[in-house]
């Protein structure tokens, strides 16, 4: 399931995925079936299970950008409550606050990458691995403040996480339909 758009010209994956087979029902297999994301995640001491994912991508300029998927943990036993106390309604605002910040947080630590090859890299993978590490740190930078401030306000414990495997950095034409998220 790798994300692209028709006027989005793709240049560089994260990690490529395995060749793909045909699986026993004659299908190929989706991104998600031959790299299956973790179903769970501690945090603070709790086991989050994944609960929902979202698709989504940001452009720093017009040439490059990010997009991929975003895993949403949260305490099954939080929901559970929430469900009994303010009815099971209430998680539909929960999804468009998540995605409203989820994409803040991408836009944000999309602008403070560069995205474009390091010169300066010993290989191909160095590269890769620092363009990576600076995405993940200002991901986490920028969604941090937004979860706490989110947590304090719903009872619910959560955690957004980029799936790497499904990341594709865009370096010579990022659509501007790229800003969105969708669920």
């Amino acid at each position: 399931m790798l994300i692209s758009s028709c006027a989005t010209t793709i240049t560089k994956t994260v990690r490529q995925p395995e060749a793909q087979t045909e699986g026993s029902d004659g299908k190929l297999p989706t991104l998600f079936q031959t790299n299956p994301p973790p179903l769970t995640r501690f945090k603070n001491g709790k086991n989050l299970k994944l609960v929902s994912m979202m698709e989504g991508g940001a452009c720093n300029s017009r040439q490059q950008g990010a997009k991929g998927a975003f895993l949403v943990y949260a305490d099954s036993g939080h929901i559970e409550r929430i469900k009994r106390d303010k009815g099971p309604e209430i998680f539909r605002d929960f999804q468009t606050d998540i995605q409203t910040f989820a994409l803040q947080a991408l836009r944000v630590s999309v602008e403070k990458t560069n995205i474009a090859d390091n010169p300066f890299a010993l290989d191909v993978r160095q590269s890769e691995n620092q363009v990576i590490k600076q995405l993940l740190s200002g991901f986490r930078d920028a969604i941090t403040p937004a979860i706490n401030s989110f947590e304090a306000g719903n009872g619910l414990i959560i955690d957004v996480q980029p799936f790497l495997p499904s990341m594709i950095f865009l370096l010579e034409e990022c659509d501007a339909n790229v800003n969105e998220i969708s669920h």
